[in-house]
């Protein structure tokens, strides 16, 4: 059974900086939810520590007692490069793929694999990100296919005013990409059974993507 985002309408309407941090854990760490969770209660005892003056005496002890068991945030983001060129590789590679089936011409990963090879931080091997990478990150490329259509200052997914917007957009590359197929491709370029999905109950509308 296909993922499910954590999100409620709450969230969309209002996101905290807690809440777009475990959209982006998802998408950096999909294959390892330790690390996800790590990244997530590094970003609230980050957030917490802003607004330490706020804090009730109870909320002070529960932060403290999260803090103990967290990584330093330093080391979070020095985690963070690798996962993050693998993202964006699949978010690019999603993006030209449904846009190139839209307009008749399919390109294949195949042909690909050296321009996605040299996406920063690059991989030497270019067959890599075919036979590893891709696989890992295909059921989040949806989301990294809208994160870079709202690229705006390096804000992973996007600024908390923009949330709706953008996953209104990864829907519509994931309704795009769970019924695209390329050329001579046994299976369409996203696969509905392990794409993360939103509770349909939030009524996201998938954007209309025109290339």
């Amino acid at each position: 059974m296909a993922e499910m985002l954590a999100i409620s309408r709450e969230i969309i309407l209002a996101p905290t900086p807690v809440d777009l941090d475990a959209i982006a854990a998802l998408m950096l760490w999909p294959h390892d939810p330790a690390q996800r969770d790590q990244s997530i209660k590094t970003s609230r005892v980050e957030t917490g520590h802003s607004i330490q003056e706020f804090l009730a005496a109870d909320d002070l002890r529960s932060l403290t007692t999260l803090a103990k068991d967290a990584l330093p945030l330093a080391l979070i983001q020095k985690q963070m490069p690798e996962p993050f060129g693998h993202g964006v590789r699949s978010g690019f590679y999603l993006q030209r793929a449904v846009a190139s089936v839209a307009r008749g011409k399919p390109e294949t990963l195949g042909k690909m694999v050296k321009e996605l090879a040299a996406i920063e931080p690059k991989i030497r091997d270019e067959k890599t990100f075919a036979n590893t990478y891709w696989p890992r990150y295909r059921p989040v490329a949806h989301f990294w296919a809208s994160a870079i259509d709202f690229a705006d200052g390096g804000t992973l997914p996007c600024r908390a005013a923009n949330l709706l917007e953008f996953l209104q957009r990864a829907e519509g590359y994931r309704v795009l990409g769970e019924k695209s197929s390329t050329k001579q491709a046994p299976r369409p370029i996203l696969r509905s059974g392990e794409t993360v999905q939103i509770d349909t109950s939030l009524k996201i509308e998938p954007a209309i993507l025109r290339f």
